[in-house]
Parts: C-alpha cells; sequence; structure tokens
C-alpha cells in the first residue's frame, strides 16, 4: 500500500485540485472497493474491515506525507 500511495502521490501531485482531495471520502471508497472485489481473498468482511481497511491507508497516507518509507 505504501508504494501504491507514493507512486500515486507523485504522479498526481503536479494536477490542479490534488491538494483539495477529501482523504477520508477517498480512503471509504478505496476500502469499500477493496472489501467488495477482493475482500474473500484477504479474509475481509463487512463494515468493520472496510473501517479498519480505511483507517490503515489514511496511516499509510500521513507516513507518505510526512516522508516516512515505513
Amino acid at each position: 500500500m505504501i508504494f501504491s500511495l507514493s507512486e500515486n502521490k507523485e504522479a498526481f501531485k503536479k494536477r490542479k485540485g490534488y491538494q483539495n482531495i477529501d482523504k477520508e471520502l477517498l480512503a471509504q471508497k478505496i476500502a469499500n472497493s477493496t472489501i467488495k472485489s477482493c475482500g474473500y481473498q484477504l479474509d475481509l468482511y463487512g463494515d468493520k474491515d472496510i473501517e479498519e481497511f480505511a483507517n490503515e491507508y489514511l496511516i499509510a497516507d500521513n507516513k507518505i506525507m510526512n516522508g516516512e518509507k515505513r
């Protein structure tokens, strides 16, 4: 997840409106999509796991924004 966030940050940081993205909403949409399409393989199901995934996404995003590698 950290690698893909880093790559996306570099790809989109110069685009207009990048700074205005609602990261919590984005995290929820990514988590919902991931759990719906890959949840079975990841053994993740339901709202609790969607919330957990979204929180992990936000933690990883904060690490990337603060320049942390891990």
